[in-house]
């Protein structure tokens, strides 16, 4: 199967996810899923020093695990899908979109939730990379509520958006952003689940 493979349909237009993106993602999250059990362990184990030895240890070791983690994160975050984020409101608000050139160099993906943050918004100046001067589409995902002006500067080879959710819902996310020049498509499901889920 082609990394994207259009279905075209009475109701909408659906693209499957890219498959190498996908285990990507999967690989990604299952890291997450071991850092958060590491940092689980080590926290006990924090809390068990500074009850029998000391406090001051236990407080050390504990700002040192906080910092082990930011740094790990938001690496992999850079390193493993291209996106960078910091938290806005209790949201993740991402602040830069690289499509990851192992993948695909003509697509960008902005995933829906990490850890326990539903990506809400896209900053201005998210995709101002020399690493996206072939990317053509950028995956929005149903979770996104807000678009900065400028969001898509930078990127003169980007030409169409897709967008997880119906276009009524769209026209509900607040965008300052001149969505004039793009294609704009709607209806895709970003999950194989979620296309079943359609289907039925």
């Amino acid at each position: 199967m082609n990394d994207f493979e259009k279905v075209n349909s009475e109701n909408a237009v659906t693209l499957t996810p890219n498959e190498k993106f996908a285990k990507k993602y999967q690989k990604f999250n299952s890291f997450y899923l071991q850092l958060i059990i590491l940092c689980a362990i080590v926290a006990a184990a924090t809390i068990a020093v500074a009850i029998i030895a000391d406090v001051i240890v236990g407080i050390c070791v504990a700002i040192t695990l906080a910092i082990i983690y930011v740094y790990f994160s938001r690496d992999e975050l850079r390193r493993s899908l291209g996106i960078a984020c910091v938290v806005s409101r209790a949201n993740l608000r991402v602040t830069a979109i690289r499509a990851v050139r192992s993948i695909s160099t003509a697509d960008a993906f902005v995933p829906a939730r990490l850890m326990w943050y539903d990506v809400t918004e896209i900053a201005s100046g998210a995709l101002v990379s020399k690493k996206n001067t072939e990317l053509e589409r950028l995956y929005i995902p149903r979770t996104v509520t807000f678009i900065e002006k400028g969001a898509f500067n930078g990127c003169e080879t980007l030409n169409t958006i897709i967008f997880e959710r119906s276009q009524s819902d769209f026209d509900k996310i607040t965008v300052e952003e001149d969505l004039s020049r793009f294609d704009l498509v709607f209806d895709v499901p970003f999950s194989e689940k979620k296309k079943e889920d359609v289907a039925k």
